[in-house]
């Protein structure tokens, strides 16, 4: 029998694979249809390190050196090598050469040119492949193993948050076969930040540490986008503040209250919990954002000591690399009189290039792209969703929205009240509040301030709530959901002890209770096979009850999937007069559909 974990790691598997086909087909389908960065001018330089780099080169490889497995890899992943890709591999195969690539930060390139350096050196200097052949296979290989990690990550994240076993398998698998999957399978950097951000989104939901600062760095050093990130710790560090201070008030009320008792205990003092505060928000905090925000630093300085240093010519560069830039115009590293931004203070690259370079502002997008509404109608779904989430969680949730989610009425002594079926209101619970804030603000980043089909995978990539909303709208009933319930083992007093103690819980019965959970979520068979999951077998089912001639309809929980019939819910319908037949469909977990004739034995009960 296979866990809903591993059963998240195979989907991921699969859906790589399945991804990957559909992108060979389609290259196929078109196959003389150039790419969007030969559109725009610019083809990956493919240099091989292990032939002659002198000036005097004029051309990268000849064909002659590629071997059968070199032509077979370049024919699987050129459907993927578009975009922003050949930027990427331009990197990771001669480095920042050109102003254009500036926008690529190096954690992602560093790592596939590592792989690939360290491969190429073991089998052989281009015995089997070439340098070029191992720098495609490294960058689809390193984003199918991040993928799955990604997967596992998103998994555990959403359970910990939604606190429903139900609700977060399902949104993993939606992650799997998500709408910007072919940039999780091509050389983009989407892969590797997610693993990243939702590492770090799930260190800091448990505290602060140097762990969820390294995750937070790395996120950052692989996309721009990752010092949003920040937010979280900020929340969380307010979060702490706004506990321990509650915590410190109710104290102090109670010290000097009627219940306080006759012992002679101090009064608390405001002072008492600074040590906490600076021990687990303010250090931790700090240091977190200190390293969230260094990989950019770092790499607008390594951008300025590189291009802005007039010392550096092009004789440095191989000769293939001149012809590109004097064809299309591209600029070298010190040539300073194409580099306005080097006199800027602070001499800082990125802000400069986005309206300069890439045409990114303010409503930019609406003012050249009014030709190419159809790209806004890609993204509108994703936009759209998170967006509407939005309005109806601070319909739902109003009072916690404008507390921020920092005040919780229970540590004031105050009743928390039910939150409204998920369900039937389509609305994440309180808890993703940060997430949801989080998200909204990529939306209007994407909406506002750039490219608008870049938002379905921007948003893909740096959040999971629209995986959870897509596993909450595609959620029958309330009754489907399985809410965690940590620890929850039946257990018997211990013989002979004469107390109430409980029984430690065995490996035995822990395995039992996951395996009943596994039950409710899954199908039956589903969990003896590593491809089959409910994400595309769960229907609606109605259950009809025929009574008198009078025809009711409505949704019925379903039963365990261990059961071999769906027994009739009477649900206080305990009138059935004799001889009446009730009908209802089969149900997604039902084995056999069933028509009972209720005798009057069976109406009675």
């Amino acid at each position: 029998m296979i866990s809903l974990r591993h059963k998240v790691w195979w989907w991921a598997v699969y859906g790589r694979g399945f991804v990957i086909t559909i992108q060979i087909l389609c290259h196929l389908s078109r196959p003389g249809r150039p790419s969007q960065a030969e559109d725009d001018g610019f083809q990956w330089v493919q240099l091989e390190p292990d032939l002659p780099s002198s000036p005097e080169r004029s051309s990268p490889a000849p064909p002659s050196f590629e071997t059968l497995i070199d032509h077979f890899i370049g024919f699987l992943s050129e459907g993927g090598i578009r975009g922003d890709a050949q930027h990427i591999l331009h990197v990771a195969n001669n480095g920042y050469t050109f102003e254009d690539q500036l926008f690529v930060l190096p954690l992602y390139p560093l790592v596939i040119q590592s792989l690939a350096q360290g491969s190429h050196w073991l089998v052989g200097d281009g015995r089997w492949l070439t340098y070029i052949s191992w720098l495609k296979l490294m960058a689809v290989m390193v984003n199918g193993v991040l993928f799955v990690l990604a997967a596992d990550l998103l998994y555990s994240l959403s359970r910990r948050v939604l606190q429903d076993e139900y609700l977060a398998y399902k949104a993993a698998l939606f992650f799997c076969l998500n709408p910007a999957s072919t940039y999780f399978s091509a050389p983009y950097t989407e892969t590797m930040y997610s693993v990243f951000s939702l590492g770090a989104m799930l260190a800091i939901d448990d505290h602060l540490s140097l762990k969820s600062g390294v995750l937070l760095a790395l996120a950052s050093g692989t996309r721009a986008n990752g010092v949003i990130n920040i937010g979280f710790v900020i929340y969380k560090s307010l979060t702490v503040v706004s506990t321990k201070t509650i915590l410190f008030v109710r104290a102090k009320k109670e010290h000097g209250g009627p219940n306080a008792t006759q012992t002679r205990v101090r009064k608390p003092k405001i002072y008492d919990i600074f040590p906490d505060l600076a021990m687990q928000a303010i250090i931790p905090g700090i240091a977190n954002i200190i390293l969230c925000f260094a990989p950019m630093v770092a790499f607008q300085w390594y951008a300025f000591t590189t291009f802005c240093d007039a010392k550096r010519e092009e004789i440095h560069f191989p000769a293939a690399l001149k012809n590109v830039a004097r064809n299309q115009g591209y600029v070298f590293p010190g040539n300073l009189k194409e580099l306005p931004w080097c006199q800027h203070d602070p001499p800082l690259s990125y802000p400069w290039l986005r309206p300069e370079h890439w045409g990114l502002g303010f409503l930019t997008y609406w003012e050249w792209e009014t030709k190419q509404l159809w790209q806004a109608a890609l993204a509108a779904p994703a936009l759209g969703l998170i967006l509407w989430q939005l309005v109806a969680f601070m319909k739902i949730h109003k009072k916690y929205a404008l507390r921020l989610g920092l005040v919780d009425n229970s540590l004031l002594g105050i009743p928390r009240l039910k939150d409204p079926p998920l369900t039937t209101t389509w609305t994440l619970p309180r808890e993703c509040f940060v997430y949801i804030v989080h998200s909204a603000l990529l939306a209007i980043i994407c909406l506002f301030f750039n490219r608008i089909q870049v938002g379905t995978r921007l948003i893909c990539s740096s959040s999971p709530v629209l995986y959870w909303i897509a596993a909450l709208l595609t959620t029958p009933s309330e009754d489907e959901l399985v809410p965690i319930e940590t620890g929850k083992v039946n257990r018997e007093p211990l013989a002979g002890s004469g107390t109430d103690a409980l029984s430690p819980i065995t490996d035995k019965e822990r395995l039992r209770e996951e395996r009943r959970v596994w039950f409710r979520v899954e199908k039956a068979r589903n969990l003896n096979t590593r491809s089959s999951t409910i994400l595309l077998q769960e229907v609606i089912h109605n259950e009809v009850v025929v009574l008198n001639n009078t025809s009711i309809s409505r949704h019925r929980k379903h039963p365990a999937p261990q059961d071999v019939k769906c027994n009739l819910d009477i649900r206080g319908q305990s009138a059935l007069s004799p001889g009446t037949c009730c009908y209802w469909f089969r149900l997604s977990r039902c084995i056999t559909p069933t028509c009972i004739v209720l005798s009057k034995e069976a109406s009675e009960n």
